[in-house]
């Protein structure tokens, strides 16, 4: 436990909102925000856990590269060679973007306490252990056990060595990763065939 929970700052109580996209935020027609919506699966959790990316500012289409670090994107070179509906599409995508880099920039260059919970060593393993250990009464077991076997795969990540061995044994390991892998590929298959769809 030491190891997965960081230090106290970043270990406050927050409410976190399971899904800030677009349809759940509402604004006025000039875009004063006047509310969110779609709670029901809200939680208390401790901070670390809630200082993810907002969805409804990612960009994750691949008309234009998001660049790194706190530099903006730029429209392609050629740009003004392309067609007048060519160059809509793209202006768009370049605002997408730049929604997205500025929310990055003021959510993790401007903030020390979220710059520092999305720099936690296997962030991405160990984030999910609040949100699962709570929704066990749902989901049941499994997704409990897919989050621990995260952390477990991703250990000497998270304390930052080499030779550290997971606290506890996992019955029948092996099972379980084959059993988790598996599972990874058919959520990846279904994410890839919802975006061909256009459902994504």
């Amino acid at each position: 436990i030491p190891f997965i929970i960081p230090s106290a700052e970043l270990c406050s109580p927050t409410i976190w909102h399971p899904d800030l996209s677009t349809k759940n935020i509402m604004v006025t027609v000039d875009l004063q925000l006047t509310g969110i919506i779609d709670w029901q699966h809200s939680i208390v959790a401790p901070y670390f856990y809630c200082a993810t990316f907002a969805p409804a500012f990612i960009y994750d289409e691949d008309v234009l590269p998001v660049p790194e670090g706190s530099r903006l994107p730029k429209l392609p070179a050629d740009y003004d060679s392309f067609p007048p509906e060519k160059q809509i599409h793209i202006r768009r995508h370049h605002r997408l973007i730049m929604r997205h880099k500025a929310y990055e920039i003021l959510a993790y260059d401007k903030s020390s306490r979220r710059r520092a919970a999305h720099s936690l060593p296997g962030a991405l393993a160990r984030v999910g252990l609040p949100y699962y250990a709570l929704r066990t009464w749902n989901d049941g077991i499994p997704s409990i056990v897919y989050v621990l076997l995260r952390i477990f795969m991703s250990w000497t990540e998270i304390v930052q060595n080499e030779d550290a061995e997971p606290p506890v044994d996992i019955p029948e390991f092996p099972d379980y990763v084959a059993v988790w892998l598996q599972n990874e590929h058919y959520v990846s298959q279904c994410n890839e065939l919802a975006a061909d769809l256009g459902a994504g």
